[in-house]
């Protein structure tokens, strides 16, 4: 290897060290759930809307012209205690699984999200994640099956 190539070699890691090093410090520490420890966070990956799940509350928080996120957000109340919900990678819908057998589905309308579906599943559901595209659901349930849904226009 050359002396001129050693040199750039050595001056492309020292920059991708320091890139790398990097430090989290508080940002907003105005918001709150008021209904317990939060059990779930997602936001979008516009970074313009972020959500937590507590006891049986959903909040969601909008964070306007790249400023702080507003407080107090939007709250939708379930009757289960909330152990997961998702936010899809679009914003558009939230999945939510509690204490019970159901599958809870969230949609935003207009910039309020709204309960529009339950789907009663055979046995309980355990974990829930959103496929990339925002158009698949994957639901972990207490059997050690898998049940994958598919978002489709109504009929």
């Amino acid at each position: 290897m050359s002396v001129t190539n050693l040199i750039l070699f050595i001056a492309l890691v020292g920059r991708v060290a320091s890139y790398n090093e990097v430090v989290l410090k508080p940002w907003q520490t105005n918001l709150t759930t008021n209904s317990g420890t939060a059990v779930a966070l997602g936001s979008l990956t516009t970074n313009s809307r972020m959500m937590a799940a507590a006891g049986n509350i959903l909040y969601f928080w909008f964070r306007a012209n790249r400023l702080y996120f507003d407080s107090p957000g939007q709250q939708v109340s379930l009757s289960i205690t909330i152990l997961d919900a998702k936010i899809s990678r679009s914003g558009i819908n939230v999945a939510v699984i509690g204490n019970t057998t159901k599958l809870y589905f969230l949609a935003k309308q207009s910039d309020n999200y709204t309960l529009t579906q339950t789907i009663e599943l055979t046995v309980l559901p355990t974990a829930l994640t959103w496929g990339f595209n925002s158009q698949t659901l994957m639901v972990g349930l207490s059997n050690g099956s898998i049940t994958v849904f598919t978002r489709q226009p109504k009929s």
